[in-house]
């Protein structure tokens, strides 16, 4: 096993080069290939960190709720189910605008803040039980 940890989180620059590549419709293979990663691995950050938009109601036609959406007991989003395939994010295709399906976007610089305020909790709570262990072995 290797010690060197410079393969094993994602950076923000890698975390940009993946919205660009799914902004040109690039495979989460080549985003991967053009990190030296596993596509598992783009595809994971990938859906781990899109945001979702909501997207217009499927029963728009029937609507009998004067297509007031917001608590809606009939509300049910277009669902589109290939957009967990490549590249698992709606950044740069050309449809979005006028799209009625489930919507995400895969942010590089919001993805990277999720990131580091995972890893400080993480590492909050390891000092927490460093401490405690400390305080359990006096």
């Amino acid at each position: 096993m290797s010690t060197n940890n410079k393969n094993l989180h994602l950076t923000d620059q890698d975390r940009i080069i993946i919205e660009k590549g799914i902004e040109n419709s690039s495979t989460k293979a080549a985003i991967a290939l053009t990190l030296v990663k596993d596509k598992s691995t783009i595809g994971k950050e990938i859906k781990a960190h899109r945001c979702s938009y909501n997207p217009s109601c499927a029963n728009k036609d029937q609507c009998s709720h004067n297509h007031v959406c917001s608590d809606c007991p009939d509300f049910k989003p277009f669902k589109y189910n290939r957009r967990d395939r490549s590249p698992g994010a709606c950044n740069g295709c050309s449809k979005y605008t006028h799209c009625r399906y489930d919507k995400f976007k895969y942010s590089a610089d919001l993805a990277h803040k999720e990131y580091r305020k995972k890893l400080s909790i993480i590492t909050s709570k390891m000092v927490y039980l460093e401490n405690l262990v400390f305080l359990i072995l006096i």
